[in-house]
């Protein structure tokens, strides 16, 4: 089960009555949670997303956490990524809220660095998710330790062959895809190939390349070797096979590696909506922003779409304010829909 078929863009032409409401001004309920269940973690990562708020320690109490869950589904919202500005397998009843998820009837997503995996959590994982992802971010231990500032790299290496064998034992065929995630950076760019490598070897369905942006490496940026990687990536991608695929994600940058964005409104942003231990967010690219929280944890039906919400999106200029982002490979989409330039009233 290749993970990157979840990224293909133009799955967002499904979600009509969500782009409907953006141009009427009534935003219809989020696509996907994206769910954080606490701001803690046990790695340094020199690019993290959430450096405004991994060093607060917050994590949501059980009540919040399972009433979100429960929320959610109730709302009409269809799937759930646990993510973090922290990592999210801190969180002490992390294994129970995912079976709470698929008791709901939502469909569950992880992303984690893979270093605090117990048993009961790899099995929750393989019973009830749709796709796992880890970031690895390394082929060896050394750039690992650089990279993030811990000696775990054999730890997490061995819990996602753990992860890859429960999964065997089960025979769920239909799930979790297995991918590991690996941001470019000047510490790695040269071991592309090798974490590729590994990664085949290891099991997994999929390796996914992105180069590091702007805002997440706490607004500077980084010269990559532009020539060295693409090498790299032109040697990996002779890895793929039928169970097997490395995946470059570059559509979102420029010819330099840099981000880029052609776009200076943010308008698609709600299609998915971010819970963390302070409160709901209007951007899940924008972690701890104080300018986008939208509000706390237990008020979001009164303000998802009101008028605070939108003058919030209003304010944000993504080609000025932002880094990468996650919605940016559906504009194109949404704007030929917005100017029916898919003439979809005729068959």
């Amino acid at each position: 089960m290749k993970q990157n078929k979840s990224f293909k863009p133009y799955k967002c032409l499904l979600y009509k009555d969500n782009f409907d409401g953006i141009i009427e001004g009534k935003l219809r309920p989020p696509i996907e949670l994206s769910l954080d269940p606490c701001n803690a973690c046990n790695l340094k990562c020199k690019w993290c997303n959430a450096w405004r708020v991994r060093d607060d320690n917050k994590i949501m109490s059980k009540e919040d956490l399972f009433w979100i869950i429960k929320e959610a589904a109730d709302w009409g919202v269809k799937g759930v990524c646990i993510a973090g500005g922290g990592e999210p397998t801190m969180h002490p009843q992390i294994a129970e809220a995912i079976e709470l998820c698929t008791k709901e009837g939502l469909e569950s997503a992880i992303i984690s660095n893979g270093l605090n995996w117990s048993d009961k959590l790899i099995k929750a994982m393989v019973k009830n998710m749709r796709w796992v992802g880890i970031s690895v971010d390394a082929a060896n231990a050394n750039t690992f330790l650089k990279e993030k500032g811990v000696d775990g790299f054999d730890r997490v290496i061995k819990n996602i062959k753990n992860l890859v064998k429960e999964r065997e034992v089960l025979k769920n065929k239909t799930g979790p895809g297995i991918t590991l995630k690996f941001v470019i950076h000047p510490l790695n760019q040269e071991e592309i190939y090798d974490a590729c490598k590994l990664a085949k070897e290891i099991g997994v369905d999929a390796i996914h390349l992105r180069p590091v942006d702007f805002l997440s490496y706490q607004e500077t940026e980084d010269d990559l070797d532009v020539r060295k990687i693409n090498e790299e990536v032109r040697k990996a991608v002779t890895l793929n096979d039928n169970n097997f695929e490395v995946v470059p994600f570059f559509a979102n940058f420029q010819k330099d590696m840099k981000r880029k964005i052609t776009f200076d409104k943010c308008l698609l942003s709600p299609l998915i909506a971010l819970c963390m231990p302070t409160g709901w967010w209007s951007c899940v690219d924008r972690r701890g922003d104080k300018p986008t929280k939208l509000c706390d944890i237990r008020d979001i039906r009164k303000f998802w779409g009101s008028k605070k919400h939108l003058e919030i999106l209003n304010k944000i200029n993504p080609s000025k304010d932002c880094g990468k982002c996650t919605m940016a490979k559906y504009y194109p989409w949404y704007e030929a829909y917005q100017n029916d330039e898919f003439f979809w009233k005729f068959a």
